[in-house]
């Protein structure tokens, strides 16, 4: 590239949050260039010349695994955005159940009713569209949006 060279062309994707998987093949692979490359987001580096098959096999690999990524990537945002819809009483309760708060402690903590807490319980969990405090609990850890939830709840 006549230009600029793949490492600064997979810095500038970096910089941009351009997130595509790239492959970086070079004819000397020093171990700062690798380390560079794999810190801007390669899945991969080969020192040239390169076995087609191989080159094929990692692709396959990229693609795949790039599918996985966008799918995580587009349930984080949809879960963010139901995240958004509580309410700040239904926001508190979940931040506390997440920290292993049963219903009773919430309601103390909250100074609510056992029933109260309950039912926002309730609320939150069908607005976020789940069955089970367990499997909400599950999606937010998978989903790496525990981060999400306010260290101010415990």
């Amino acid at each position: 590239m006549p230009e600029i060279s793949g490492l600064q062309m997979l810095e500038q994707m970096e910089e941009r949050g351009i997130e595509h998987p790239v492959i970086v093949t070079t004819g000397f692979s020093e171990v700062d260039t690798v380390i560079r490359a794999f810190r801007n987001g390669a899945v991969d580096v080969f020192e040239k010349p390169i076995s087609g098959t191989l080159l094929l096999d990692r692709i396959q690999q990229a693609i795949q695994r790039d599918s996985k990524d966008r799918d995580r990537r587009k349930r984080a945002k949809e879960l963010r955005e139901k995240l958004e819809e509580l309410s700040k009483r239904e926001r508190q309760v979940m931040d506390l159940l997440m920290t292993g708060r049963s219903n009773k402690e919430i309601a103390w903590q909250l100074n609510l009713s056992d029933k109260t807490v309950a039912a926002h319980r309730a609320k939150m969990l069908n607005k976020l569209q789940f069955d089970s405090l367990t499997t909400m609990a599950t999606s937010i850890v998978q989903l790496n949006l525990s981060s999400d939830i306010q260290s101010d709840a415990a």
